[in-house]
């Protein structure tokens, strides 16, 4: 069978026509291993193939996504993505690109000085390359997992200007430190941050969510948030998996990550995405 005209689906979940599908990375399309699993990437296919939209909502950055839909196995399998929590919007089909607010560099300066005393790398990616104020076990770790190169810079290579995000890298056990440090921080700062993996905060322009994102992208087909199917995992899906009209959070989210979804489907290490997408597709 030919592949579906995007935006005319064969998947219908509650009674709603679904005709968009985006998936958080880490923790959720990928196993524990930074892998996807050959089975989730089928059923990926078929629903792009049966019209569905198909494409990524994740807190990496674009020239990370690019770098790893090879070995990932995605090629050809996306039409869309959010990258960076939302900074940045991607339509293959439009031959699109829109970026939105970024974490101003005083803000950036102010973080990173609030953050002095605290276990944890502050670190942004320019260009492909992790830029991280030393270099951590962690951050050595993550450029090996990731395949990115890493350089040491100095603070202010960090703050001169605007980034999609910063990023704190840090053992998972210190990850109760860097929450309650990110707490006390100036309320009128304009910055938010969430854990995005058990060993990554990272903080973006509070007007940058996935959900106001994940709006822009639907609103270019003249489709509405109702039409859309989201899988996530972290505090920083919650967003997204309550305006979504399908709503899925992985067996191995969070506590409010699976609360905020509509449904709860299996582990990431169990093809979550994959079984629930080959309950409801024909």
């Amino acid at each position: 069978m030919g592949q579906q005209e995007i935006g005319s689906p064969q998947l219908i979940i509650d009674g709603r026509a679904i005709k968009a599908a985006l998936f958080d990375l880490d923790g959720t399309l990928l196993t524990s291993q930074g892998h996807a699993d050959p089975r989730t990437v089928d059923s990926i296919k078929r629903l792009r193939a049966a019209g569905v939209l198909t494409g990524l909502c994740t807190g990496r950055g674009v020239a990370n996504i690019e770098a790893h839909l090879e070995p990932w196995g995605l090629i050809g399998c996306l039409d869309a993505y959010v990258a960076s929590g939302g900074v940045d919007i991607v339509d293959v089909t439009l031959t699109r690109h829109e970026r939105r607010a970024l974490l101003a560099g005083a803000v950036i300066d102010t973080i990173i000085e609030h953050f002095a005393d605290v276990p944890a790398t502050p670190a942004v990616t320019i260009d492909g390359v992790v830029h991280a104020l030393e270099a951590s076990l962690t951050v050595c770790w993550f450029s090996e997992r990731e395949h990115m190169p890493y350089v040491v810079a100095p603070r202010q290579r960090l703050s001169c200007e605007g980034q999609p995000k910063l990023t704190f890298m840090l053992d998972p056990s210190h990850m109760d430190e860097v929450c309650a440090a990110a707490a006390t921080l100036p309320p009128d700062l304009e910055a938010s941050g969430h854990p995005t993996a058990p060993y990554l905060f990272e903080f973006t322009n509070p007007e940058v969510s996935k959900e106001a994102a994940l709006a822009v992208l639907m609103g270019w087909h003249g489709w509405s948030l109702d039409e859309l199917l989201v899988f996530g995992d972290e505090e920083n899906d919650i967003s997204m998996l309550k305006a979504a009209g399908v709503g899925v959070a992985m067996a191995n989210g969070c506590d409010a990550a699976r609360s905020a979804a509509d449904f709860v489907t299996h582990g990431n290490d169990e093809n979550g995405i994959g079984a629930f997408i080959d309950r409801y597709l024909p």
